[in-house]
């Protein structure tokens, strides 16, 4: 019922994109993931639909290099709660997310040291149509 940000790079679809680093140079970001509805209370209409649904959604954003190695993996995972009342529409949810190095980029990159990075938040979204 809520959709997702069109713009937000760390939304939960399918996409991906070159970039260029200084100093990486170019480096392949995608964007493998999805989002469903697991139960809704209220109208069946697909166009404009009313009510309150419960949603999972989870995402992997690899960054590979030129040679294909990965250089990182980012993941999230969350489940929102969704509502649509007339033109107003909410979201809130909890999301996990975390990150790790890639081994092939550990490998060739001396005096890295791993972290591991996670983060637990919550999230507000309001919108009126």
């Amino acid at each position: 019922m809520y959709k997702s940000y069109l713009a937000g790079q760390r939304e939960s679809r399918l996409a991906w994109q070159w970039v260029h680093e200084r100093k990486q140079g170019w480096l392949w970001d995608a964007s493998l993931g999805a989002r469903a509805g697991l139960v809704r209370f209220g109208s069946d209409n697909d166009f404009w639909p009313q009510g309150w649904q419960v949603d999972v959604e989870g995402a992997a954003f690899p960054r590979l290099d030129a040679d294909r190695d990965v250089v990182s993996n980012d993941y999230r995972i969350g489940v929102p709660l969704t509502t649509r009342q007339g033109p107003w529409e909410m979201k809130i949810g909890y999301y996990h997310l975390c990150s790790h190095l890639g081994d092939e980029y550990l490998l060739k990159t001396s005096g890295v040291t791993r972290l591991n990075y996670v983060r637990d938040s919550a999230v507000l979204g309001m919108a009126c149509i």
